[in-house]
C-alpha cells in the first residue's frame, strides 16, 4: 500500500469534529432551553405549560427567569467543565493514539513493502518510544481522573494495551535472525549500504527451503513473546469497548477479540510453523531424494465428489526444490485401457449401485475412483488401479510420493497473474482457459490423440512462467497458492505421515471434517453422472432451518438448483444435468424425510463419523427445481443456549448462497470457503 494511505483512527482534525460537535451540542440545548421558556419573547410574557391556562404576567416572568436562568446556567457551566476538565484531554491523548498507530503502519510498511529490515528496526523503535511516551502522557493529561466515574473503567486497561504493544515490539526485534537468512532470495535490504541482488524466482525457492530448518529454530524467541503479549491482552474485557454516546459510536470489540484469538493461537501454530519448516524441505527433495508428484485435473465443469471428473494427471520431480526436466502427462482413462490387459484375470471393485444406474458402468474404473468426497479416501483406492498399472507398464506410470488436485479454476486465475500461455498453438489467456480445456476434455479419444499432452504442456508452460516471473509477482503468485487452498480449489495429499497429518490439521486435504463434539454438521455434495460439463451453468442455493420439535431438534436442508440459458458460445455443452446428491450429517441423526428426489431408491451410507442420505435429479435449461431434506437430531447439540453448525464446502464448487434459520434468527452467507455458525438460541 502508498505510504501516503495509511489507517487512520482519529488525529487532530477527528478531534477538532469532536469538539465541534459538542459545542453545537451545548449550542442546541441552550437554544431548546431558551425556546421552551420564551425567554427571548419581545412580548415579555412565557407559557408555562398547557395546563395552567393562562398567561404569566411580567411580574411573575421576573420570578421565573430568576429562578431558571441560574439553574439552566449552571448546566451549561458544568458541562462546559466537563469538556475541557475531561473530553478535552482525553481528545488530545487520542491524538498521540493516532501518531502511535501512524508508527505501526510505518514499522509493517517498511518490512513488507518497501523489505528494508533496517528501516523496520528504527520504525520498530520509534514505536517503542511512543509506546513508553503515551503512558507519560496518560499520566500527564487524564492521571487526575483514573478514580473518575466511569472513566476508572478503562484508564487501568490503557497500561494493558501498552505493555502488550511492548511485549509485541520485543516479538518484532527478534525478526532478524529470522529474516536475515532469506535476505537475498526475497531482495530484503538487512544493511544500511547494502546493494540488494536480483536473483530469480526458482533460485529464491531453493535459497528458502535450504534454510528453514535453521529459521525454524529462531522461531522459538518470538513464540515466547507473542505468547507473553496474548497474555497480557486477555487481561482485557472486550464487551465493555462497545461505545455509544449518540453522535459518537465506535465498537472496538470485534478488534480485540480477534486480536486475543490470534495472539492466543500462537500457542497452536507457532509449534505447526516450526515443524512445517522442518518437513517442508523435504517434500521438495532436500536431503531426501528426489520426489515425484502428481497433479489431478479435476474438471469442476463436471463435478464429482472430490471436485471434479478426473481427465487428465501429470507427474513432476524436484531435487533440491527444482523442477526436474522429467514432467509427463497422461489422460485418466489410459490407466484403463492399460489395465484391459490384465482384465480376464482381475476382478476389478465394483461400482456403487449410483453409478450402475445413472452412468451406466459394469465396474469401477480408475477415472470414477472419487466416489467418496474425502480425498484421501479418493486416493487410496484410486491407487488400487494406479499401482497396478505401474507393474503392467512401468515405463509410463510411476510411483509417487503425493497428489495435487487442481481444478479449471486454479488455471484460470493462475495465468491471470503470470500472463498468456502459448500450448501447441493455442494461446490460453484468464478469459478463454476454462472453455478452451472444456472443448479438449470433450474431445472423444481418438481425437485427443494429438493433443492429449495438453495438461502437462499447460502446466510445464504456467510454471516456467512462474519461475522465471519477475519479483514483484511473488508475493501474489504465493498469496494466491494460499487462498486457492483455503477455498479447497487445491486439495493435497502426502504419502509421508507427518507431512499429511500437517496438511489436514489446516483443511487443505479435502478431508471429511471432524467437527468439534456438540457442534452439527452439514456437507452437500454433488456427483454429476452423465451430465458432461453442465455444471458450467447450474447454480444451486442453500437453506438450512433448525427448529425444536417434540424435545429434538428438526433440520430441515432445501437445496434450489436452477439451470439459465447458456450463452451461445457454450452449445455444444447444453445437456440434461444430472446429479446423484449425497448430504452429509452427524452419525446420530434420524432421517425423516427427502422430497424431490427422481428415483425411487434412497441412498444411505456411513462414512467417517457422518452418515448421508441422497437422491437423484435431472434439470434442463430454464428450468429450476428444489430438494428437502428432513432430519432428527438430540435436543443436546444446543448447549448453554448455544448451537454451532459446521458448512463443509465441496471442493471444485466456486461459491454458493445459504440461507440459515435458527430458532428464528436469520441469516445470509454466501461462502466459498468452509463456514461456521453460531447462534445463541432464546
Amino acid at each position: 500500500m502508498d505510504k501516503d494511505k495509511s489507517i487512520k483512527f482519529g488525529g487532530n482534525s477527528e478531534s477538532e469534529n469532536f469538539k465541534n460537535k459538542f459545542t453545537e451540542k451545548l449550542e442546541s440545548k441552550a437554544a431548546q432551553i431558551k425556546e421552551k421558556f420564551n425567554l427571548n419573547s419581545s412580548n415579555n410574557k412565557m407559557n408555562i405549560g398547557s395546563n395552567m391556562g393562562k398567561v404569566v404576567s411580567s411580574g411573575n416572568l421576573n420570578k421565573v427567569t430568576k429562578i431558571l436562568v441560574p439553574v439552566f446556567g449552571g448546566i451549561l457551566v458544568v458541562l462546559v467543565l466537563l469538556f475541557f476538565v475531561v473530553i478535552n484531554p482525553i481528545l488530545s491523548l487520542r491524538d498521540s493514539v493516532t501518531k502511535l498507530q501512524k508508527t505501526v503502519n510505518q514499522t509493517s510498511f517498511s518490512l513488507i513493502n518497501d523489505r528494508d529490515l533496517v528501516a523496520y528496526e528504527s520504525n520498530l523503535a520509534k514505536l517503542e518510544s511512543d509506546l513508553n511516551n503515551l503512558r507519560s502522557e496518560r499520566d500527564s493529561k487524564i492521571g487526575h481522573l483514573k478514580n473518575f466515574p466511569y472513566i476508572k473503567n478503562f484508564y487501568g486497561d490503557i497500561d494493558i494495551f501498552i505493555n502488550t504493544g511492548i511485549k509485541l515490539v520485543a516479538a518484532g526485534k527478534e525478526v532478524r535472525p529470522v529474516i536475515e537468512p532469506f535476505a537475498d532470495a526475497m531482495g530484503i535490504k538487512v544493511s544500511k549500504d547494502q546493494q540488494v541482488n536480483k536473483i530469480g524466482f526458482a533460485d529464491a525457492v531453493a535459497t528458502w527451503i535450504s534454510v528453514m530448518p535453521k529459521v525454524a529454530q529462531n522461531l522459538d524467541p518470538i513464540i515466547l513473546k507473542l505468547d507473553e503479549a496474548g497474555k497480557e491482552l486477555n487481561k482485557i474485557d472486550a464487551q465493555k469497548y462497545n461505545f455509544n454516546f449518540g453522535f459518537y459510536k465506535n465498537d472496538l470489540r470485534p478488534g480485540i477479540l480477534f486480536a486475543q484469538k490470534s495472539l492466543a493461537d500462537v500457542r497452536t501454530y507457532g509449534p505447526d510453523a516450526k515443524e512445517a519448516l522442518l518437513i517442508f524441505p523435504g517434500i521438495l527433495g532436500v536431503g531426501t531424494g528426489e520426489q515425484r508428484y502428481m497433479i489431478i485435473m479435476q474438471n469442476n465443469a463436471e463435478i464429482r465428489a472430490t471436485g471434479g471428473f478426473w481427465t487428465n494427471f501429470a507427474t513432476f520431480k524436484v531435487k533440491n526444490a527444482l523442477l526436474t526436466s522429467d514432467f509427463t502427462s497422461k489422460d485418466m482413462y489410459s490407466i484403463d485401457i492399460a489395465l484391459d490387459a490384465v482384465d480376464k484375470y482381475v476382478t476389478f471393485p465394483t461400482a456403487p449401485a449410483a453409478y450402475n444406474k445413472f452412468l451406466k458402468v459394469e465396474r469401477l474404473y480408475a477415472r470414477d475412483t472419487n466416489i467418496s468426497p474425502d480425498f484421501p479416501s479418493a486416493i487410496t483406492q484410486f491407487n488400487v488401479y494406479y499401482n497396478m498399472a505401474q507393474r503392467v507398464n512401468p515405463v509410463d506410470f510411476k510411483p509417487v510420493d503425493g497428489y495435487i488436485g487442481i481444478n479449471t479454476e486454479v488455471v484460470k486465475e493462475f495465468i491471470g497473474i503470470t500472463g498468456p500461455v502459448n500450448v501447441n498453438g493455442v494461446i490460453f489467456d484468464k478469459n478463454n482457459v476454462v472453455l478452451e480445456l472444456e472443448k479438449i476434455a470433450s474431445l472423444s479419444l481418438a481425437q485427443q490423440a494429438n493433443r492429449k499432452k495438453v495438461l502437462g504442456d499447460l502446466m510445464e508452460a504456467m510454471l516456467k512462467n512462474v519461475f522465471e516471473s519477475d519479483s514483484f509477482l511473488w508475493p501474489q503468485l504465493i498469496n494466491k497458492g494460499v487462498d486457492l487452498m483455503n477455498r479447497k480449489q487445491v486439495i493435497i495429499y502426502f504419502n509421508d505421515v507427518n507431512s499429511q497429518k500437517l496438511v489436514e490439521k489446516y483443511n487443505y486435504g479435502g478431508r471429511i471434517v471432524e467437527q468439534t463434539p456438540g457442534s452439527d454438521y452439514a456437507f452437500f455434495v454433488s456427483t454429476n453422472l452423465g451430465g458432461d460439463k453442465t455444471n458450467l451453468f447450474i447454480k444451486k442455493e442453500l437453506t438450512q432451518t433448525t427448529t425444536q420439535e417434540n424435545g429434538k431438534l428438526l433440520r430441515t436442508v432445501k437445496v434450489r438448483y436452477t439451470y439459465p440459458q447458456p450463452p451461445s458460445e457454450y452449445n455444444d455443452f447444453v445437456k440434461r444435468y444430472q446429479d446423484w446428491y449425497r448430504l452429509y450429517v452427524p452419525e446420530d441423526a434420524e432421517f425423516v424425510s427427502l422430497t424431490g428426489n427422481e428415483d425411487s431408491t434412497l441412498f444411505q451410507g456411513k462414512e467417517r463419523g457422518k452418515v448421508y442420505f441422497g437422491g437423484f435429479m435431472t434439470l434442463v435449461p430454464n428450468e429450476t427445481k428444489e430438494v428437502e431434506f428432513k432430519y432428527y437430531l438430540p435436543a443436546s447439540y444446543v448447549k448453554n443456549k448455544q448451537y454451532n453448525l459446521y458448512i463443509q464446502k465441496q471442493s471444485g464448487v466456486n461459491e454458493e448462497k445459504y440461507n440459515f434459520n435458527v430458532f428464528g434468527t436469520t441469516s445470509t452467507k454466501v461462502i466459498d470457503t468452509d463456514y461456521n455458525l453460531n447462534v445463541t438460541s432464546n
